[in-house]
């Protein structure tokens, strides 16, 4: 070890004049910040496996929650199946866009007047809507909407629901119009 030291001295790394007590010192001194750098190391893996075991149990809560709330909302759908009748209302165009469930169609502007929309409440989630024009036997516009798809189209924020027949409505307020219409509880 002597050797080594002198060794270090002559390429001037180290100085002997003390007898290399600086150097042993500067050595304790190192072992000493490493020693400081390990027990923080450890706390904060400790730290870490505390948070770790808190986000997991967190995690298995929140699965729980998620279970019930499904199982909860299965009973929900499950009821509203079995106590639903169907239910048809009949609207007018002007009364569809002025209720802002109608974004855009392919109708004519001078048709407008003369369409009537007739929606049945034909399942929990499912309504079927007939499009008609007056004096008009030959146009029609028939399709199924379901409430998921437009509840899936409002998670994604898309504001704007393309029925592929002609029609595109705002999600936002045809989600409302049907609650507001067909989903009511009746007093």
């Amino acid at each position: 070890m002597i050797a080594n030291l002198q060794n270090l001295a002559k390429h001037g790394l180290v100085s002997p004049k003390d007898g290399f007590n600086s150097f042993l010192k500067d050595i304790h001194i190192e072992l000493m910040q490493r020693q400081k750098r390990y027990a923080e190391q450890v706390k904060e893996v400790e730290r870490l496996k505390t948070a770790i075991k808190e986000l997991d149990d967190q995690k298995v809560f929140m699965q729980k929650k998620m279970e019930d709330f499904e199982a909860y909302l299965s009973s929900v759908r499950s009821n509203a199946s079995a106590n639903f009748k169907p239910l048809t209302k009949k609207y007018k165009y002007k009364d569809l866009v002025k209720a802002k469930v109608i974004e855009s169609s392919e109708i004519p502007q001078g048709q407008q007047d003369k369409v009537k929309f007739e929606i049945t409440h034909t399942a929990a989630e499912t309504f079927k809507i007939k499009g008609k024009i007056k004096n008009l036997p030959g146009f029609s516009r028939d399709f199924e909407l379901e409430l998921g798809a437009l509840l899936e189209h409002r998670e994604d924020n898309k504001e704007i629901f393309d029925t592929e027949k002609g029609l595109e409505l705002y999600v936002a307020s045809t989600i409302l119009f049907l609650n507001k219409n067909f989903f009511v509880a009746k007093k």
